[in-house]
């Protein structure tokens, strides 16, 4: 039996901000949106899917989710 894995990211938004950095946007030396990071266009080039969207209700007897789009 051959078992093929999906790997994807659901997020309300596709913009995340490197946590590691916000020390330096709270003191005020590093502007915020220097941080921000576009998942949709990183994650893909890790080969892993981005949608933006919200899970509404998940299945687990079929392993299907249902997803509300967002954008």
């Amino acid at each position: 039996m051959e078992v093929r894995l999906i790997l994807k990211l659901i997020n309300e938004s596709k913009y995340s901000w490197l946590r590691l950095d916000m020390p330096h946007v709270s003191i005020g030396v590093k502007d915020v949106e220097e941080w921000k990071l576009d998942l949709s266009k990183a994650l893909p080039q890790k080969g892993i899917e981005f949608e933006e969207g919200k899970i509404t209700k998940l299945m687990q007897k079929i392993i299907r989710l249902f997803i509300e789009k967002g954008g």
